[in-house]
This record gives C-alpha cells, sequence and structure tokens, in this order.
C-alpha cells in the first residue's frame, strides 16, 4: 500500500511533458496555395486601381505605380462617360 502512494505521490511531483509542434508538410503546402490563390485574385484589382491613376504616358509604360496620382481621372470618366445618367438609371 505505502508502495502505491509512493508512486502516485512521485507522479504528482514530475512535470508534464511539453509537447512539441510538429509543424506538419501539409499544412504549409496548404497555406502556400491559399496565398498563392490569393495574389493571383488580388493582383488585376491592384493594377486597374493603379492604372486608374496614372497618366495615359504610365499607363501604357512599364510604371506599376503612379508618380502622382492623377485623381481627376475619375471626374473626368464620370462626366464625358455620362456616368452620372447610367448610374440613376439602373437605380
Amino acid at each position: 500500500m505505502a508502495e502505491k502512494t509512493m508512486t502516485a505521490a512521485m507522479a504528482s511531483r514530475r512535470r508534464p511533458r511539453r509537447r512539441r509542434r510538429r509543424i506538419e508538410l501539409w499544412k504549409v503546402f496548404a497555406y502556400a496555395v491559399i496565398i498563392s490563390g490569393m495574389l493571383i485574385a488580388i493582383t488585376p484589382f491592384f493594377w486597374m486601381v493603379s492604372a486608374s491613376l496614372m497618366t495615359l504616358g504610365e499607363a501604357t509604360g512599364r510604371a506599376i505605380l503612379p508618380a502622382s496620382p492623377q485623381w481627376r481621372n475619375y471626374a473626368e470618366a464620370w462626366t464625358d462617360g455620362n456616368f452620372s445618367e447610367y448610374f440613376f438609371n439602373s437605380v
């Protein structure tokens, strides 16, 4: 009986082993695929907004970001393209 009590007392004093986190290869691959897909999906939207803020020379060249954003492009597109009429017609 004393043996069982002693063993139980010693067992309670032991520190629990820390579990090592294993990096599972399939999780790394899954995250790589998800991040790659996200970048592929976001790139056209980034390019569209970036090109809309460029001058014509920058947009037809190899620039990725505009040197100085041309916010007036949106105002010109709204008035020249008659977007207000089409917008209110669809609402």
